[in-house]
C-alpha cells in the first residue's frame, strides 16, 4: 500500500497537483453522489454522439445503396 501512495504522490507532483494531508472534508456518501450525477452527465452525452454517429453511418449505407441502384437503372 505504501509502493501505491508513494507512486500516486509522485504522479501528482508531476502534473503539479496538491497532495491532501488529510481525508478531507466530503463524507463518502456525498462524493458517491457526486460521483453518480457526473457519470450521467457523461453517459447522456456519450449516447447523444453514439446515435449521432450511427445516424450517420446510416445515411452513408443508405446513399450507398442509392448509388447503387441508379448506377443499375443507368445500364
Amino acid at each position: 500500500m505504501r509502493d501505491w501512495r508513494e507512486k500516486l504522490d509522485a504522479f501528482l507532483k508531476f502534473n503539479e497537483r496538491d497532495i491532501l494531508n488529510n481525508p478531507g472534508k466530503v463524507s463518502k456518501e456525498v462524493a458517491d453522489k457526486l460521483a453518480i450525477e457526473q457519470y450521467e452527465i457523461f453517459n447522456k452525452k456519450r449516447l447523444e454522439i453514439e446515435a449521432k454517429q450511427e445516424a450517420l453511418a446510416d445515411d452513408r449505407e443508405l446513399k450507398a445503396i442509392q448509388h447503387k441502384i441508379e448506377k443499375k437503372r443507368k445500364k
